[in-house]
Order: structure tokens, then sequence, then C-alpha cells
């Protein structure tokens, strides 16, 4: 094992613990925050945890979801930084479908080059080094991830919300037989699509870097490709140095699973896909 992950296993098989005892209670404490969405007693215990054990790993600044807000001015002159969610997937969480993670990027001039996705539910490890690797575990076993060749038929996608993707769907049964679809609402979209299991993930919901960057990494270094809009152009990979820490849309695919067109009509006009 190699040592970033020496290092980090133990800590997020510690959060694991904390994390667990608060799922199986139900006394979750849910409060909401100022933009509306739910905080539990988990997401603090899991961000106490890693503000502890991650400076242990690389001593560096920790941007946090439940950590104070950091202007963009000040970011901007960071090389170097943890990028955190320590539960992405709150709502799975509280309500107990187990679509929940804890997210765990480093990154250096605003681009991840070591991350860590742990499903505490299952207990699975995943984790990738840029131009190394991306590895899962679980019960002891490694397994390292790389995709394959596209499927066609049936052609696998995953979405957060069918009903938003209808017309996305739609373009997609244009041209395949059959689509198939799987809801995921946590950054375990990447590490599915990483395990080789599905063609496509397509977002034009809000998402924040703290739920996409550690998930990037993983799929980048499986042989997946991520592609974004910035400024209205397709770019590769997620921009991450940005006035808002909000995410454009963006799509995780196999090499060849997306057709120009359906990409450019997705990523430069996506009012008109969902």
């Amino acid at each position: 094992m190699n040592s970033l992950d020496k290092q980090m296993l133990p800590l997020l098989d510690n959060i694991w613990e904390e994390v667990m005892d608060i799922y199986t209670s139900w006394d979750f404490e849910a409060k909401k925050k100022s933009d509306n969405s739910p905080l539990t007693r988990a997401d603090l215990a899991s961000h106490i945890m890693l503000n502890e054990g991650l400076p242990t790993i690389i001593d560096a600044p920790i941007l946090s979801e439940e950590g104070p807000p950091i202007e963009q001015k000040i970011k901007e002159k960071l090389w170097s930084y943890w990028l955190v969610d320590p539960i992405d997937g709150t709502k799975s969480f509280m309500y107990k479908s187990g679509n929940f993670c804890i997210c765990v990027a480093f990154m250096v001039n605003h681009r991840p080059v070591y991350s860590a996705i742990y499903d505490p539910k299952n207990k699975i490890f995943y984790s990738a080094k840029q131009d190394k690797w991306s590895i899962k575990r679980q019960k002891g076993k490694r397994e390292k991830l790389k995709t394959g060749a596209a499927q066609t038929n049936p052609y696998r996608f995953i979405n957060s919300e069918p009903k938003a993707y209808q017309k996305t769907t739609e373009q997609l049964q244009s041209l395949h037989s059959t689509v198939q679809q799987k809801r995921v609402f946590s950054a375990l979209k990447f590490c599915l699509m990483a395990e080789d299991e599905w063609e496509l993930f397509a977002q034009n919901r809000s998402t924040h870097h703290r739920d996409t960057a550690a998930g990037e990494l993983i799929a980048r270094e499986s042989w997946l490709l991520v592609n974004s809009t910035h400024e209205w152009l397709i770019t590769e990979g997620i921009n991450y140095n940005t006035p808002t820490t909000l995410n454009n849309s963006f799509m995780v695919h196999k090499p060849w699973a997306v057709s120009e067109k359906i990409m450019e009509a997705f990523l430069l006009k996506p009012t008109r896909l969902n």
C-alpha cells in the first residue's frame, strides 16, 4: 500500500465507526444550514475528525463544507490545500438509502493530485493519485480500476434525477436501442463509473467543487474522460479556480461513449436538454 493510503485509510476507518454509530442510532440531530441543506451530527463528527487527522498526513489548509467560508482572493493565493466534503449525500444518509460517502481531495494549483472516497455503508475505500493509479479496497482486497470499451446495448447512464434528464435520455435512445438508467446522488457516481459499470454520468444541476474534486481524479485515473464547460467552451476536466464554488455542467464518460453532437448539446446548451 502506498504511503498516502497507509495514512488515509486508518483515519477514514475511525470516521467510519463514528458515522455508522450515528447512522444506526437515528439520532441525527438534523438542522438546516443557511442554504436550507441539512446538517447532521455525522457531518460535524466527520468534519472534526478530518480537521484533526489530515494535517498529520499533509500539513495544508483545509477547505471543508462544514468549515468557515473562505474568500476567493484568499483561495486564489493557496498553492495547495485539502478540499473536503465530510458527508456527501447527507439526505441519503438521513433517509438510510446508503448512498453517501466521505470525499477528500488534495489540491495543488487548484487541481486534485490525490483523492480518497470512502463508502461507510459498504466499507469501501477508493483512492487515486495523479498519473499513477485509481484503486478500490474492500475486505482486504485491492483492485486496480481501469475502464474498458464503451457498451452500446444496453447503454448505461447515471444521473441524479431521471426526470431532469428526460431529453438527454431521449437523445441517447435515438442512438441506442436500450438505455439503462441508475439514480445516484453522491460522489459514488464517479466510483461506479470507475468500476466499469456505466458509460455516462452527466450533471448540469448545482454541484460544488468539494462534491467533485475527489471523484474526478478517481475517474480520470481509471481512463474515463471528464468534460465540462468554461465560459461557453468545452474543456477537459473541471475548473476549480473560479469566483464561486459552483461547478458548471460536466459529464464523465468512457472514450467514444458520447457523440460530439450530444456532448456539445448537453454542455453548451443544457437548458435545451434538461
